[in-house]
């Protein structure tokens, strides 16, 4: 009778042990729901922070448009490389980032940061930390698509495109590959070194991903055209377009015509 009665209380305490661990489990979004208020309310006063810490910064410049000083004497105006707002919020931002990583409004603050950062060669440390971040936590994230529409304006440094080569190869969205890999291909296209690669990389997201929207009603497939024709033809050191049209006096112009003359194009507008 006693292994009978050992198997019965085996069974009842193995039975009743596993309620708890549902219960502990169901908690889980709750802990979620609540880290993301935490981290959206924290960067929300860092965000208020770096709105004060521009106020300081640009101060000297404001207060000499008050005075109504010259643009002359405006342009002489020095600003304090100390009270630079990326220098005195971003390393706050980077450690709530840190914090937060994971969350949403995390992944936003990532992409602001790295745009800052990209604009000071003094802070290519923060880029840095912010993009490995970024590989680490994110590539699953279709919210990426915010960061590769505007990541061709931070820079062909190794780490944005270290980052926008694993956003491409391993984000399991289409959208997100067509718009990391557009980036990648306008940064590589930017460098003479790298360019064979960027108008390689150009034609493939023409051709694999032409029917992903880029903004609006406009594809990539159309998009990419554009891209192309100036990586081929509007580089320094190739030859100009032909440009056929009517000088100020009425008469027939062609830009050919000017070969081996300096000449000024000035293009303007009365809108």
């Amino acid at each position: 009778m006693r292994p009978m009665l050992l198997l019965i209380l085996t069974l009842t305490i193995s039975m009743t042990g596993a309620p708890p661990v549902l219960s502990a489990s169901s908690d889980a979004p709750r802990e979620m729901d609540s880290k993301k208020e935490e981290a959206e309310a924290a960067f929300k006063k860092l965000d208020e922070a770096m709105s004060q810490a521009r106020d300081a910064y640009f101060e000297p410049l404001n207060k000499a448009q008050k005075e109504g000083v010259s643009p002359e004497e405006m342009s002489m105006i020095e600003l304090d490389p100390d009270l630079l707002p990326i220098k005195v919020v971003g390393p706050k931002i980077l450690k709530a980032i840190e914090k937060y990583v994971g969350t949403e409004v995390a992944l936003e603050q990532c992409s602001e940061l790295l745009y800052l950062a990209s604009r000071e060669e003094s802070q290519a440390w923060m880029f840095d930390r912010v993009s490995d971040l970024m590989i680490t936590h994110y590539l699953e994230s279709e919210s990426l698509k915010n960061f590769c529409t505007r990541a061709h304006y931070m820079g062909d440094s190794p780490a944005n495109v270290k980052l926008l080569r694993s956003i491409f190869a391993d984000s399991p969205h289409r959208d997100v590959k067509a718009s990391s890999g557009y980036a990648l291909a306008k940064v590589l296209g930017s460098s003479k070194d790298t360019r064979e690669e960027g108008l390689e990389l150009l034609k493939k997201i023409g051709s694999d991903f032409g029917d992903v929207v880029y903004y609006r009603d406009t594809v990539y497939g159309d998009k990419v055209k554009g891209d192309l024709f100036e990586m081929e033809h509007l580089q320094i050191g190739c030859v100009a377009p032909e440009i056929i049209g009517k000088e100020v006096f009425g008469n027939l112009m062609q830009l050919s015509s000017f070969r081996g003359k300096v000449v000024l194009l000035d293009f303007w507008g009365d809108w």
